[in-house]
């Protein structure tokens, strides 16, 4: 048995599928998505001890980025690929625990500008260190070339996403 045959029962036997793969495509797309649960996973045992959620660790470390200006609030949504309700309540659970703080927009008073406060750099200074120090063993298995190599591969996946993002926001859901 190659070895591309038994990395793809191994995922069969993971995820529980109980009939053979469609095709190649399938096989990759459910080993990446299977990967991303996984993450997924791991953020959600890992930030609790800090006491926040992954999403509000992705907007502390988003607006770190942008601690001099803030961000607009919808724009913020956009990044995190999010609804603007479903920011919106993880900015107010955020803003009761002075994490950030919100402030209008002085040209569109319909929007908002989101902020970091120094008790959300404080707590991102406390979580990065030790965040960062996961990341040496997820790579561990990975060369510097294969880590270079994956990149590269994700970015020409991601190409291919673009397109159909496309087609679907214009309303068509055929393949092309």
């Amino acid at each position: 048995m190659d070895e591309i045959t038994k990395l793809t029962k191994k995922l069969q036997r993971e995820i529980a599928l109980n009939r053979d793969f469609v095709s190649q495509e399938e096989v990759v797309l459910l080993s990446f998505v299977h990967t991303w649960q996984q993450l997924e996973w791991l953020g959600k045992r890992f930030f609790p001890r800090f006491g926040l959620s992954d999403a509000q660790f992705n907007v502390l470390m988003i607006l770190w980025d942008y601690r001099e200006t803030g961000m607009r609030q919808h724009e913020l949504a956009s990044i995190l690929m999010v609804n603007r309700a479903s920011i919106g309540g993880v900015i107010d659970r955020m803003e009761k625990q002075q994490w950030v703080r919100r402030q209008r927009d002085p040209v569109d008073r319909r929007s908002n500008y989101v902020h970091i406060t120094p008790a959300g750099i404080a707590l991102l200074e406390k979580v990065r260190p030790v965040y960062y120090a996961l990341f040496p063993d997820a790579f561990a298995h990975l060369n510097s070339n294969q880590q270079q190599d994956l990149l590269k591969l994700l970015e020409r996946f991601r190409q291919g996403i673009l397109p159909i993002n496309k087609r679907l926001k214009e309303g068509n859901h055929e393949p092309s």
